[in-house]
């Protein structure tokens, strides 16, 4: 099936009608922003084909547009079985369904509600899901080949990697040729499964939630909770009745100490009222002596300042005086020093100028020398590279001989050699085991022989004897005169003969390359060969020996045309001519770097002295700018405290510091009255231990307690008594019967129900097991998806599938992991290339059918990104694949404009 349009109104974010379409056959793409209904396209395409049209609960109501009422409406326009669709659902409100296909130009309506439903489902080999909506488990085809980015917008969260569903496999490995014992054992597989399940979950296999297992095992907890309470609260009532008895005791010594407590709080009344006066005074007292302390203190802070900066005064005119007499000194030595850092300058430019002198000197011998040894050099060169030619030339004459001279190689000797031999033996054989005849003529006679390895023509005078030798057959002609057949009956001869000739034969074909008579004339071949080639070798060596310390006369070329370049540059550097240098005498450069040192050293002396003047003129220059800012910072020390010492005078109205100090005694005098008072008064008030008002509060709480104890006791009192009450009319001992009976009952129930699970467990497994032995994965299968994985991830690594064609591991290094171990990225790509080339299989044999790729590359990096488009384009060839994304970016390129869809852009248009 592929899909060519949708269409929804009413649809969670599509509020009005909305149609995206029309697809192409390869690949389609609908892009836009987060938000924009991308996930609800496919949600609403999952629902209308899987979903009953009379489905109700949260599922359907959750596709209407957020508060609103409005019918969630979907029309599919597809094609399958060489037909063309169009489907019509309304769900919720006035819910229907039509199924029309087209015929002509128009359309005839062929299947309604219930008979649509099951028709679509067929089609892509669903499964009803019951009265409630469906789910993954439910979708048949849609679950192998949709990807989805969030599986539980469609109600199951379990998976989302590909998974093939029974009926899939089963028509999947139909097609391939495996066995109908895993179609027929499917059903019976899906049944026990589903009966299993009912108790236990299918991976860990514990008890699954609101199966009767749990709920009789909740009951049952439940029933032992209630007995041990039953049995508890018997006892609760006598320990109540005995709790009783004690509080009445209790209630009795509350009451006599509340009377004890309030005798105790009116007598401490009185006397804190007293103690409360003296506070009061106490508290004035206190303001007053704070006020007189913070200005005692502040007076004695301004006589401190006032003394301080009458000495920092006396100090700085001290310091300035000795300051003045130091910097004078100071300037003096720096204009000194100034003036022979003057005289080193120009001594250190002199001898700068005499060793630059020398340097220019000391080069130019060097270039000269540089000059002498390359002409030298060059003419070497002239002699050796005439003398290598000639010993390249004999080398070259030499190695043409060699290929030119045919060399059998030792086995074709040895295979001569064998020939040989048995040519010899099976001849000698011959001659014992055949036939032999000798003639001796009377007259001259032709006579010719035949039968043996050779005939035999010859014209024989008289008196000559012809000699001959054959198999098992020769024939005699004598001209004129006779002609005779000799037969032997003997099989062994003419096996012989036989052969004999067919060793000839190949013995002739070996020597006939190289024009030998024999593996002799073989052997000589081959030692002259060797004798040339060891020849070769010794002019090869000779020819490098010459060319010492070169590799050849190429490489004596080479320094050649080197040495003329450098030579060239030298003879400019030194603005001479070829026969100008050839007329000069090699300089003496030990001379002139001698020079080159001495006025080296001359530079390095006048610069350590230029060096060491500036350094004592840096350090006087230094020394005189300390000074000068010690002087300004002494003359600033007198101009700040002058005025200060002048405003603290006046601030206390004093004539000089001897004012100032006394103001100060007298305040420290007052300051001391007022804090003897203030002792004095404290004194009075009662220790903490002995406080009326402490006491009194003590006394309150205590009053306070008593009472709060008394309103627990009262409310521990009714409890008790209810206790009792409800024991005498809620028939404790009756209910305790029938919780102990009806925990036995829910126990045998239990134990039943766990007893038909092991044995449905132990079932599904004889039939598993039989399911594994008829089918496995599809043939060829496993290798289609580790071609592709290797496509994408750019390594080899085979790849294992189980009986339901899931990956099942993935060898790396020879060591099979389970896909969890690969990263988040490469199992995404290991679970797209796997739906892919299920989908192939499957459009190879059922046509083109569509895939859905909701952000299935959300954790792949761009590298195999790129490798996944490529496989995404050449899937396209069979496979009509959706891809729904927010960067279409990432997919330009592979897909057709025409097919590219942007669905912010159509929702404005609609």
């Amino acid at each position: 099936m592929i899909l060519r349009e949708i269409t929804v109104k009413g649809v969670k974010c599509f509020r009005d009608e909305v149609t995206v379409g029309r697809f192409g056959d390869g690949l389609n793409m609908i892009f836009g922003p987060n938000e924009t209904g991308k996930s609800t396209l496919i949600e609403a395409t999952a629902r209308a084909l899987f979903d009953g049209y009379s489905i109700t609960g949260d599922a359907a109501e959750s596709l209407r547009p957020w508060n609103t009422s409005l019918t969630p409406e979907i029309g599919l326009e597809f094609e399958a079985h060489d037909r063309q669709w169009r489907l019509e659902k309304r769900l919720l409100s006035g819910a229907s369904c039509s199924l029309s296909c087209r015929d002509g130009s128009g359309w005839s309506l062929m299947h309604e509600r219930d008979g649509a439903d099951d028709f679509l489902r067929e089609l892509l080999h669903g499964e009803a899901p019951g009265r409630g909506a469906s789910d993954l488990r439910h979708w048949g085809l849609a679950r192998t080949l949709w990807c989805l980015s969030d599986p539980c917008m469609l109600g199951r969260a379990d998976s989302s990697t590909c998974v093939v569903p029974g009926a899939v496999a089963a028509q999947l490995r139909a097609v391939l040729g495996e066995g109908s014992a895993d179609t027929l054992l499917e059903p019976i597989l899906d049944r026990l499964g589903e009966r299993y399940e009912e108790h236990f979950t299918a991976k860990r296999g514990d008890p699954r939630a609101n199966s009767r297992i749990v709920n009789l095992t909740a009951e049952i907890d439940e029933l032992t909770e209630q007995l041990a309470q039953a049995r508890a609260s018997l006892q609760e009532v006598e320990d109540a009745a005995a709790r009783l008895e004690a509080l009445s005791g209790e209630f009795d010594d509350l009451a006599r100490e509340r009377e004890r407590l309030q005798e105790q709080i009116a007598t401490y009344r009185d006397e804190a009222e007293k103690i409360g006066t003296l506070l009061t005074e106490i508290e004035m007292l206190k303001k007053e002596l704070d006020q007189r302390r913070s200005e005692c203190n502040a007076e004695a802070a301004d006589l401190a300042a006032f003394l301080k900066a009458a000495s920092a005064c006396d100090e700085a005119r001290d310091a300035l005086s000795k300051v003045t007499v130091e910097l004078e000194g100071i300037e003096a030595d720096l204009r000194a020093a100034q003036q022979l850092v003057s005289e080193a300058e120009e001594a250190h430019e002199s001898a700068q100028g005499e060793r630059k002198r020398a340097a220019r000197e000391q080069e130019q011998a060097r270039k000269l020398i540089q000059a002498l040894a390359l002409l030298e050099e060059r003419d070497s060169l002239v002699e050796l590279l005439a003398s290598v030619e000639g010993l390249r030339g004999r080398c070259e004459d030499l190695s043409g001989r060699l290929q030119a001279m045919p060399c059998p190689d030792d086995s074709e000797v040895e295979r001569a050699e064998e020939l040989e031999r048995d040519v010899q033996r099976l001849q000698a054989q011959l001659e014992a085991a055949g036939l032999s005849v000798t003639i001796r003529t009377r007259r001259q006679q032709e006579v010719a022989i035949s039968g043996g390895d050779e005939e035999l023509h010859r014209t024989a005078e008289a008196g000559d004897e012809v000699a001959y030798t054959a198999g098992a057959s020769l024939e005699i002609d004598l001209p004129e005169v006779a002609h005779v057949t000799v037969k032997s009956g003997a099989a062994e001869p003419a096996q012989l003969q036989a052969h004999l000739v067919a060793a000839r034969e190949q013995l002739g074909e070996l020597l006939a390359p190289y024009a030998a008579e024999g593996s002799a004339a073989l052997r000589d071949l081959q030692r002259d060969h060797e004798r040339v080639a060891d020849d070769l070798a010794r002019a090869e060596e000779q020819v490098l020996a010459a060319a010492a310390p070169f590799d050849g006369p190429e490489q004596v070329r080479d320094r050649q045309a080197e040495i003329r370049v450098e030579l060239t540059k030298r003879l400019n550097e030194l603005q001479l001519s070829e026969e100008a240098l050839a007329k000069l005498d090699r300089p003496d450069l030990d001379a002139r770097e001698e020079a080159f040192r001495a006025a080296q050293a001359l530079e390095d002396q006048a610069q350590e002295t230029l060096t060491r003047r500036r350094d004592r003129a840096s350090g006087l220059t230094e020394q005189r700018d300390l000074m000068r800012a010690n002087a300004t910072e002494f003359e600033n020390a007198l101009r700040e405290n002058g005025p200060r010492m002048e405003a603290i005078l006046q601030r206390y109205e004093c004539a000089d510091e001897e004012a100032l100090q006394a103001r100060v005694g007298e305040a420290k005098s007052a300051l001391a009255s007022l804090e003897e008072t203030l002792d004095a008064m404290r004194e009075k008030l009662p220790s903490e231990e002995a406080d009326p008002r402490r006491l009194m509060q003590t006394a309150e709480e205590a009053l306070k307690g008593v009472g709060a104890r008394e309103i627990e006791l009262a409310g521990k009192r009714g409890d008790n008594e209810g206790i009792i009450e409800r024991a005498r009319t809620e028939g404790r001992y009756e209910r305790l019967t029938k919780i102990e009976e009806d925990l036995a009952a829910r126990q045998r129930e239990l134990h039943a129900a766990w007893r038909e699970g092991q044995a449905l467990k132990l079932l599904r497994r004889i039939v598993e097991s039989r399911r594994s032995e008829a089918g496995g994965a599809l043939p060829g299968l496993e290798e289609q998806v580790a071609v592709m994985f290797r496509q994408v991830t750019g390594r080899d690594r085979p790849l294992h599938m189980d009986e339901q064609m899931n990956i099942s591991g993935v060898v790396d290094g020879g060591i099979e992991h389970p896909p969890t171990a690969l990263s988040s990225g490469t199992r995404e790509q290991l679970d797209l290339v796997t739906r892919l080339a299920l989908g192939e299989t499957w459009a190879e044999h059922y046509g083109r059918t569509m895939v859905v790729l909701d952000d299935a590359l959300l954790y792949t990096d761009p590298r195999r990104h790129d490798r996944i488009k490529q496989l995404l384009q050449r899937a396209g060839e069979m496979l009509q694949i959706f891809i729904m994304t927010s960067h279409p970016d990432r997919y330009r390129g592979i897909v057709p404009g025409d097919c590219c869809f942007d669905l912010e852009a159509i929702r404005a248009r609609a």
